[in-house]
């Protein structure tokens, strides 16, 4: 079987004018013999329908804030910088790979472009709008685990990782509020916000509000989460070649 390709959603630098991506996405799938790119800024959806006709799987990767207006609300002095140009792209790759039925994961800000591009709202601000003692966003620290999330049982995540309460690291000021109509629930945090959801219909689409990738290296249960995704791109490309 011929490796898999996977294209990352890259972070876009304003003040710098460039595209970039932190090496530990990169490195996470290499580790499980994929080959990653970074896929372009576009609002040309057929250029990203013929983009993803060479690929097997997607990562929505981390970012700055969803546009509030994109799920239906005033925009609040809590939220912060905001990249339009990632929502255009990725609400259109939200659309895209589901039709397709390519496997996508979602981490941290991916998370919230699944919710909001199916129908979902977000939180523009834990602090501000929840109110929590739990620790969520610290900084670009993603090496640390923060809290704890309880996985739900049957889910694609519980399954691959074996246990009822994992320890997450966390980088976010934002989360899920209401969940998408078609999204179902894989994982609460200890104060009771939706950190992971997934559908069902799909063979894979999930999203995890913590940073996989950035804990790899030195958590198990990291490795699981992204081997769960890097499964899934494997067994989409073994069917392609009707193995």
């Amino acid at each position: 079987m011929r490796k898999p390709i996977v294209g990352i959603t890259p972070q876009i630098d304003y003040e710098l004018d460039r595209y970039w991506s932190r090496p530990k996405y990169m490195k996470c799938l290499m580790d499980n013999d994929i080959i990653p790119f970074l896929l372009p800024i576009t609002d040309n959806r057929e250029d990203i329908k013929e983009i993803l006709g060479h690929v097997d799987g997607v990562v929505l990767s981390g970012g700055y804030d969803v546009a509030p207006e994109l799920y239906g609300e005033e925009t609040l002095p809590c939220c912060r910088i905001i990249s339009p140009e990632r929502d255009t792209v990725e609400f259109i790759l939200v659309d895209e790979v589901r039709a397709a039925n390519i496997p996508t994961i979602g981490i941290c800000r991916g998370i919230q472009v699944m919710n909001t591009a199916l129908g979902g709202t977000l939180y523009q601000d834990i602090n501000e709008q929840y109110g929590t003692d739990v620790v969520h966003g610290a900084g670009p620290i993603f090496d640390v685990l923060r809290h704890t999330v309880t996985l739900t049982e049957g889910t694609p995540i519980r399954e691959a990782v074996g246990s009822d309460v994992i320890p997450v690291n966390s980088c976010h000021h934002q989360v899920i509020k209401d969940v998408a109509p078609c999204l179902k629930v894989c994982a609460v945090s200890e104060d009771g916000l939706v950190e992971s959801v997934y559908d069902p219909d799909l063979d894979f689409f999930m999203g995890v509000q913590w940073h996989p990738e950035g804990s790899y290296f030195m958590d198990e249960n990291s490795r699981k989460v992204i081997g769960v995704f890097a499964d899934a791109v494997k067994a989409s490309v073994a069917k392609k070649e009707g193995k």
